[in-house]
């Protein structure tokens, strides 16, 4: 779905299937970071950092409703609340990250 280091026009959010999200260590083996499922967005953090810090494979076939990223910023001056609500999901999955990983 995206590749480490890559720069995707697109964020995606999970309408059904199932995706792990993984870095790539230096030996070619991958670390899972997590698990993306129905409702989880996907590809934010490229739209915030430029390129994609982690990968994403699809684990069984996935239907995906596709966002331009260009197009999010118009949506959050749209839609004040939903930028905090897609904030809130960002630092939730980053809470779970910090006490899953070794």
């Amino acid at each position: 779905v995206l590749v480490e280091g890559s720069h995707s026009a697109h964020l995606y959010t999970v309408l059904s299937g199932w995706a792990f999200r993984y870095k790539l260590l230096p030996d070619g083996r991958r670390q899972i970071l997590n698990f993306s499922m129905p409702g989880d967005l996907i590809g934010l953090q490229g739209s915030l950092m430029g390129e994609m810090q982690h990968s994403v494979e699809a684990l069984s076939p996935m239907l995906l409703c596709v966002f331009e990223r260009e197009q999010l910023q118009e949506l959050y001056r749209n839609h004040p609340g939903l930028a905090y609500d897609i904030t809130w999901i960002a630092s939730r999955e980053e809470r779970m990250l910090d006490e899953n990983l070794l």
